[in-house]
């Protein structure tokens, strides 16, 4: 039994899907491309490694960028823009990279992170990331419904 999940916290740039198809991958591009975003192979990649170029690509839309690749686990997407960076390399070694993020460039990304996700929900993926919560309280009672939600699982198999 396969188990379908991903994982993308409210402070993250990147997507990790576990046990992600490449028809998955193509349906997440087409809704970008849907989105305005246009997608080509990782140009870095196809100069220095050809032999990978069939894995890995890359996106733009306006400021937004993203690069992505696949392996035979799943696949990543992970989102940056090259307007306030850090690292002379580029936005996308920096670190923190949402706090980074010019106001409407990180706009244009929850959008877009938001309608992979239902895409992903849609496909029966589940987010593997815990909420956050304001008080220790609610922490709590989620780790306890969660506990007894899996132990009601495991007495059903």
């Amino acid at each position: 039994m396969d188990i379908k999940t991903y994982y993308t916290d409210e402070n993250s740039t990147n997507i990790t899907v576990s046990n992600g198809e490449k028809s998955l991958l193509n349906k997440v591009f087409g809704l970008l491309e849907e989105r305005g975003f246009k997608i080509q192979t990782d140009q870095r990649i196809l100069r220095e490694s050809p032999i990978l170029a069939d894995t890995h690509w890359e996106g733009i839309k306006g400021q937004l960028q993203f690069k992505s690749h696949i392996y035979p686990a799943g696949f990543d997407i992970e989102f940056f823009q090259e307007e306030v960076i850090e690292n002379r390399n580029g936005g996308h070694y920096d670190f923190d990279k949402l706090e980074k993020m010019p106001y409407l460039i990180r706009c244009e990304f929850l959008i877009s992170r938001k309608h992979i996700c239902e895409l992903l929900e849609s496909e029966g993926y589940s987010n593997r990331a815990e909420p956050s919560f304001k008080y220790a309280y609610d922490r709590v009672m989620y780790k306890i419904k969660s506990r007894l939600k899996q132990l009601r699982q495991n007495v059903k198999l």
